[in-house]
């Protein structure tokens, strides 16, 4: 069964090996303890309504959003991951896509194909 709360050990298993670059390998023991313990606080405190867990920052001309702490971070991936298992929601892939695209086509029934490209996707905040 799938586990679905956000304890020490559900988020330990949401670390990844670039979350310890730069920790020393005698080190990664008391710096995974210490993020746990913040990421379980965080999650308990429903990410403290008065500090946003997000900086941003430019990148080629836009707005880039990150997390400021890898604690947060871990709680976010968990998020993603219950939502993931919860929905199961998958999208075809090009080539299905494709194949329904020329048997719709190949109907005989006048059609007119439009491609659109979103070139850049801005929101207010």
């Amino acid at each position: 069964m799938y586990d679905q709360s956000f304890s020490k050990k559900a988020l330990a298993r949401m670390f990844q090996k670039q979350d310890f670059i730069g920790v020393t390998p005698h080190g990664q023991k008391l710096f995974r303890e210490d993020i746990l313990n913040k990421a379980i606080a965080s999650a308990n405190s429903s990410f403290d309504k008065l500090l946003n867990p997000l900086c941003s920052f430019p990148l080629k001309g836009r707005k880039v959003f990150k997390f400021s702490k890898l604690s947060d971070e871990l709680i976010a991936r968990k998020l993603c991951e219950n939502i993931k298992k919860s929905h199961k929601i998958t999208s075809p892939g090009r080539s299905q896509i494709v194949s329904n695209l020329r048997l719709l086509l190949e109907e005989g029934v006048p059609f007119r194909v439009y491609r659109l490209d979103i070139k850049s996707f801005n929101t207010l905040l």
